[in-house]
């Protein structure tokens, strides 16, 4: 997991691999089987395996278990959501639907958990 590498480098890895991605993105597309998929949904990795690290090297504490636990407890609400109040489930539309909320979910995660590593670490 890295964790041996110090968190200011972490946050480091973390952007220069990002900056890499939406800069390379044009060329990572003409890959066959790449063209749905967007340069966020390739930095959800990165951004749980920063959080990860980030948490265990502050708190002693590895986060991913929980987030993975509000991912389904999420995915479950959206079931819910779509087979009881509007009438009909379709899978394509609820994976879509999940995994926008896992993506921006994972954003507002690491936004918080990189503030409050700042905050503790200052």
């Amino acid at each position: 997991m890295l964790t041996f590498v110090e968190w200011p480098y972490i946050l480091a890895i973390t952007l220069a691999v990002g900056v890499v991605i939406f800069a390379l993105w044009h060329r990572i597309t003409r890959i066959p089987g790449m063209r749905g998929v967007q340069p966020l949904d390739v930095m959800v990795l990165v951004l749980w395996w920063s959080m990860s690290a980030l948490a265990f090297q502050t708190w002693m504490h590895a986060g991913i278990v929980n987030l993975w636990i509000m991912f389904f407890l999420w995915g479950m609400a959206l079931i819910l959501l779509q087979a009881f109040i509007g009438g009909h489930f379709e899978v394509r539309r609820f994976l879509k639907s999940w995994w926008i909320i896992i993506k921006w979910a994972t954003v507002l995660a690491y936004l918080v958990v990189v503030i409050l590593v700042l905050v503790i670490n200052k």
